[in-house]
């Protein structure tokens, strides 16, 4: 009876229920991840202390990331042992590919962003394809050698900033759609710097077209959603024709952000061929309000995208949902556009300051 009502076990309770009655780790993203993830740690410190000698004088600790300093006469493992006591009280274990030792004796990792941000490219059409050769070869070097950075995306951004002339820009896209293939995390900028420059800069078309029908495929069987949203996004910004044949993957993902952008897809005629829509619409239902697929059931449902006729009493009777229908309230904007973000230029400029160079202008 005690156990149940400590306040622990409400908080178990309370994290379970936000991640579907799941009891084994934390929601990612919450704030509240960060401060119950905090009780533990600071817990997992003070076991640390008796594990490892003067622990809180060479100790810093940064979220989940540790910095632990080491006296010449001791080795990593005397210390890793001791953290890994100190996290075994909690059923923790230590990441071994985000554990390291440098210093004397070991090797050092080159550094990337000054390469990145100081990169300079002739200003000779002639040797501009050189310099892009050399350019993404040393940071795809530099990305390999430093796993936890998105050092590739930087460099892409930063390609996107260069003066280039006109005969070398599909040069450059070829090396951008390579990344994409390489990195799936310089896929959203990719495909949104390539949508926005679509129509007013010269780009290789055929090769744009091939890579984004070649890829969506991939992606729907392996259920990687967020990299296929963004090809679907790109698709529709470019008014590319996608053949049925492509989404067979597709059509069965759970996922309002794919269904959503396929839909749109689809009544803009971007689609060829026939596509069987029920999964989709078989959560258009009081129960699909209730699922992780809530959103295509009222929002599909909102604008009457449904190939088939669909009966709207689930929401406009629903205790929650009747008051957004009610407010007439959208979350999906087809008339949203890719925009030119900024000039070269601009790029450059907001790189060397460290600002974000993402987009707000999404459909969602």
């Amino acid at each position: 009876m005690a156990f149940k009502s400590h306040f622990a076990n409400h908080l178990d309770k309370a994290v379970g229920a936000g991640q579907e009655g799941q009891t084994i780790g934390i929601p990612i993203g919450p704030d509240t991840s960060r401060i119950i993830a905090e009780l533990i740690a600071v817990e997992v410190e003070e076991i640390a202390k008796l594990h490892i000698p003067d622990f809180e004088n060479r100790a810093v600790r940064y979220v989940d990331d540790m910095l632990i300093g080491l006296d010449e006469h001791e080795t990593s493992a005397a210390v890793l042992s001791g953290l890994s006591l100190a996290l075994y009280e909690y059923q923790l274990e230590l990441n071994a590919d985000k554990t390291g030792t440098f210093g004397l004796g070991c090797p050092h990792t080159p550094e990337w962003i000054h390469f990145v941000r100081t990169f300079s490219l002739t200003t000779r059409a002639s040797q501009q394809r050189d310099d892009l050769d050399s350019f993404f070869e040393h940071a795809i070097f530099l990305a390999d050698q430093n796993k936890r950075e998105n050092a590739l995306l930087f460099a892409v951004k930063r390609a996107a900033s260069f003066n280039l002339q006109s005969q070398n820009t599909e040069h450059l896209v070829r090396w951008m759609l390579y990344c994409a293939r390489r990195s799936a995390t310089c896929l959203s900028f990719v495909a949104e710097h390539l949508a926005a420059v679509h129509g007013s800069t010269p780009l290789p078309d055929a090769e744009i077209h091939a890579y984004i029908l070649q890829q969506i495929p991939i992606k729907a069987a392996a259920g990687h959603t967020n990299e296929l949203a963004w090809l679907l996004f790109w698709a529709r910004e470019i008014s590319l024709t996608v053949p049925a044949s492509a989404m067979t993957h597709v059509m069965a993902l759970r996922s309002s952000v794919v269904g959503m952008l396929t839909l749109d897809l689809w009544h803009k005629s971007l689609i060829s061929g026939a596509l069987d829509f029920s999964f989709w619409q078989g959560f258009a239902n009081e129960a699909g309000l209730k699922s992780e697929m809530w959103l295509i059931a009222y929002e599909a449902t909102r604008k009457g995208w449904w190939p088939k006729s669909q009966n709207t009493d689930f929401i406009t009777t629903h205790q929650f949902f009747a008051d957004l229908w009610n407010a007439n309230v959208e979350f999906y904007d087809p008339s949203k556009k890719a925009r030119k973000r900024v000039t070269p230029s601009v790029l450059a400029a907001s790189f060397d300051q460290g600002q974000s160079l993402g987009s707000s202008e999404y459909p969602f």
